[in-house]
């Protein structure tokens, strides 16, 4: 995970989700973790990544890749699908 950190609070669960770009973000706070044993060989591409993140530089890797290993996907999981019906 490498980015601004989602802002859980300010998400509102009964309107629909909103894109990563959207999402509120609490200010001044950033990750990068989840890297297990390969955290050695991605540490310089994540740290370009979360610098280009926090100056608004242009980033080393496309949109859609850095939605993918952007925290707050994970508040989205499950927000566009529809309740399961009751099975008996």
């Amino acid at each position: 995970m490498i980015g601004a950190v989602a802002d859980a609070a300010a998400i509102d669960p009964a309107r629909p989700s909103r894109p990563l770009a959207e999402m509120p973000r609490l200010p001044g706070l950033y990750l990068v973790n989840g890297f297990g044993a390969r955290g050695i060989v991605w540490s310089a591409l994540a740290g370009e990544l979360l610098a280009c993140l926090i100056t608004g530089a242009p980033l080393p890797v496309a949109e859609d890749l850095a939605g993918a290993v952007d925290p707050g996907r994970f508040l989205l999981r499950g927000r566009n699908r529809r309740p399961r019906s009751d099975r008996d």
